[in-house]
């Protein structure tokens, strides 16, 4: 029985030890970058292969799995996140962002649920069964809409993909932020100017592919690109969507801003896990705003649970 044991350890390490080769070549994108969304379950499993490896086999047999663990226990401590300030001054602005998955049942109960939470701002991605008439009936307290589509052929399948930014100010269109180079990737995004009480905010929305193929990653990393050198140089932003990426994904680094509210301890993705799964809905803020709360939402019948934060804009913006 220990002989079959300290075989099937032997496996789980070499298989650990395979997921952390992919997670080292991350940065060489797809499959390798697949990964790092997996950065907490691989440093909670080696911590667990590690204490097997202390029983079954010495303290020498557990640092294999000992030492990437600890290295991945670090990573994880170490996220950057604007963390909430509650005694935070300044007139404030509360914001959601969640993918409705095409379901009309889980954008009626996101307008609940944003109506209960006075948003005053939500961005929704894979509205394909909701018209904008369909949403500003939804979303009654939420008058202001803006909504992109877009026809996407990706390799092997073509489908139609649609986000929407509903607002309870007037918002204005300014572009999409995300301009790409091979229309055949095209994924929807929407760049809006709002006027709030403290003044004028950037919202950007962007729902990117899920890195499912390299030609994915790459574009999800141009759109990245394209965002950060369209919000270059504004104070007061918001990047908020179901972005595809968590926190630990090398192409995370490059959007503009940082996450509002810790990621660590939350799931977005699959809805029905409260903790464990991962994080792949944000809301990104530029300097001019301070987060007062930030949290993930309920699972309201989608496969993604949407994220919701609340701010304080200063009325002055020092340059």
């Amino acid at each position: 029985m220990r002989r079959a044991a300290r075989l099937l350890l032997a496996t789980a390490i070499a298989f650990y030890a395979a997921a952390m080769l992919a997670w080292l070549a991350a940065p060489l994108g797809f499959p390798a970058e697949i990964a790092r969304h997996a950065t907490p379950h691989l440093a909670g499993g080696g911590v667990l292969l590690a204490g097997a490896a202390f029983v079954l086999s010495g303290w020498r047999t557990a640092l294999a799995p000992a030492v990437p663990a600890a290295f991945l226990l670090w990573v994880w401590l170490d996220t950057g996140f604007a963390a909430p300030d509650a005694s935070a001054e300044g007139p404030s602005l509360t914001v959601a962002a969640f993918n409705a998955h095409g379901s009309t049942d889980a954008m009626a109960r996101a307008a609940a649920w944003a109506q209960a939470e006075r948003v005053d701002v939500i961005a929704l991605s894979e509205v394909e069964t909701a018209t904008p008439d369909q949403l500003r009936a939804l979303f009654p307290g939420l008058p202001h809409l803006l909504y992109d589509t877009e026809t996407v052929d990706f390799p092997g399948e073509r489908f139609t993909t649609r986000i929407a930014l509903l607002s309870v100010r007037p918002i204005e269109a300014i572009g999409d932020g995300a301009e790409e180079s091979n229309p055949g990737y095209e994924r929807p995004a929407l760049l809006a100017r709002l006027e709030a009480e403290a003044g004028a905010l950037t919202l950007a929305v962007a729902h990117p592919y899920p890195p499912r193929t390299p030609g994915a990653v790459e574009r999800r990393r141009a759109m990245f690109q394209d965002l950060a050198r369209t919000l270059d140089g504004e104070p007061r932003f918001l990047v908020l969507g179901d972005l595809n990426a968590s926190v630990w994904s090398p192409d995370f680094a490059y959007l503009p801003g940082r996450r509002a509210g810790d990621p660590r301890f939350i799931t977005t993705f699959p809805s029905w896990l409260n903790h464990g799964g991962l994080v792949l809905d944000h809301i990104l803020i530029g300097d001019g705003l301070t987060v007062k709360r930030a949290e993930a939402g309920p699972d309201l019948g989608s496969d993604h649970r949407p994220v919701l934060a609340e701010f304080a804009m200063a009325k002055t913006i020092e340059r």
